[in-house]
């Protein structure tokens, strides 16, 4: 798995978010997000975005060896912020906060992996108040940008 995830990763986790919500009667789960999905395309690029800054915000840098599990991180933060995004329902709220409770214990083995120490440069709690921040601004330029900031992902994987 390369880093950063795709949004079609973020979707293996939530694929019914994936269905097609202009054709009527079409509940074929497509696999990724595009402009006829709730989110579009745009908005979980830019969601995925942001958890990925949040990543990079607890870890600097990804080294190549553990790409896989930095993009899990990102991946299911992404994957709970748009479930909770698009649903109020109590089975999606659960889902969604288990999805958060497996993004800080593969972050929590991230920052051991990095940083020889079990906390890294940043509590767990920290990188989520870090996450939730970043979506945050990132939904907050949703309707005035036309394309995600692809910026916030400047810090590349290292290898």
């Amino acid at each position: 798995m390369p880093w950063p995830p795709t949004t079609a990763y973020v979707a293996d986790y939530i694929p019914r978010t994936t269905v097609d919500t202009v054709t009527p009667g079409d509940a074929n789960e497509q696999g990724d997000y595009s402009p006829t999905t709730s989110p579009t395309k745009v908005i979980a690029q830019r969601i995925l975005d942001a958890a990925a800054a949040s990543v990079l915000a607890a870890v600097e840098t990804v080294p190549a060896h553990l790409a896989d599990l930095a993009s899990a991180v990102a991946a299911k933060r992404a994957a709970a912020s748009i479930l909770r995004a698009v649903s109020d329902h109590a089975d999606d709220i659960t889902h969604a906060t288990a999805l958060d409770e497996q993004a800080d214990a593969d972050l929590k083995r991230l920052l051991a992996a990095v940083t020889g120490q079990p906390q890294g440069r940043m509590s767990t709690a920290q990188a989520t108040r870090a996450h939730h921040q970043a979506i945050g601004a990132a939904l907050g330029n949703v309707g005035l940008l036309g394309t995600p900031d692809r910026s916030l992902l400047s810090r590349r994987t290292a290898n």
